[in-house]
């Protein structure tokens, strides 16, 4: 993944789901997912952990999780290119937003999310 870019999985989606669909994934993945809690980790090859997002009412999260989340809204890093380690500080809220590695350079005024279905990662 190129450095202020965006990498977007796409999880396993619900069959009656009328959301809007994603641009074209960058990896496919099989795992439900919840949309009001949980967590996403970043991992390299050997399984070390290089990112975690914890939402909702995840016990496992860079310091406090991030708000709890729907089907219609995202967890939108408020610096982009930015992590504190403090999920509850680095993502709001926000009308879902997705892109995937085709997606046009992050800069810290841009906007980048993660939302239950999808994650994405930025890089510094």
């Amino acid at each position: 993944m190129a450095p202020q870019h965006t990498f977007l999985v796409q999880m396993a989606t619900n069959a009656t789901s009328t959301a809007t669909p994603l641009p074209t994934a960058d990896a496919m993945g099989t795992a439900s997912m919840s949309a009001t809690d949980g967590r996403v980790d970043l991992r390299l090859a050997d399984t070390t952990v290089i990112d975690r997002v914890g939402y909702g009412t995840a016990t496992v999260a860079e310091g406090y999780a991030a708000l709890a989340l729907s089907n219609t809204t995202s967890a939108t890093r408020n610096a982009p290119c930015v992590d504190t380690d403090d999920n509850a500080t680095d993502f709001r809220a926000t009308v879902i937003s997705t892109g995937n590695a085709l997606r046009p350079r992050l800069s810290s005024a841009s906007t980048a999310s993660r939302r239950g279905r999808s994650s994405r990662r930025e890089t510094p």
